[in-house]
């Protein structure tokens, strides 16, 4: 029975080593850097703070996780300018390219679905901080 319950945990552990869902940060071991919770269901991002966090699902495609908008959490008064009655929940707000323990991602906003077109891409926190020719490079930190 012992020997079921360890290979159990052991087969657990090892799923979760190699799924590509978890924590990823700029800098894994500091409160003050960026970083992103993926999983399948509903998980909070912050884009700028004390200004707009907001709700998030990820997907994942073989090596690459879409990350899509679902809805607002908490808005200050700056976030409480935009138009969040027209962003889209069925276009990805970023993607992310992994390899292994490193993570690519590529921010490209908020989808309006009045205009077509993507905004605050420039503007969220991370993208002014870390982004570099377009890119955010993110580490596993759960592992």
């Amino acid at each position: 029975m012992s020997r079921i319950i360890v290979l159990l945990c052991f087969i657990s552990l090892s799923t979760f080593a190699n799924s590509n869902y978890g924590t990823w940060s700029v800098e894994c071991n500091s409160d003050d850097a960026f970083h992103i919770t993926l999983k399948g269901n509903d998980t909070p991002l912050v884009i700028n703070n004390n200004q707009i966090i907001i709700s998030i699902h990820s997907k994942k495609i073989n090596n690459n996780i879409e990350v899509y908008y679902d809805n607002i959490i908490d808005l200050g008064a700056g976030g409480m300018k935009l138009d969040w009655g027209n962003v889209s929940n069925s276009k990805v707000v970023a993607n992310i390219i992994l390899n292994e323990n490193t993570g690519y991602m590529k921010w490209y906003g908020f989808f309006d679905k009045k205009t077509n077109t993507f905004f605050w891409n420039a503007e969220p926190d991370f993208v002014q901080k870390f982004e570099k020719n377009g890119i955010i490079t993110i580490y596993r930190c759960d592992i």
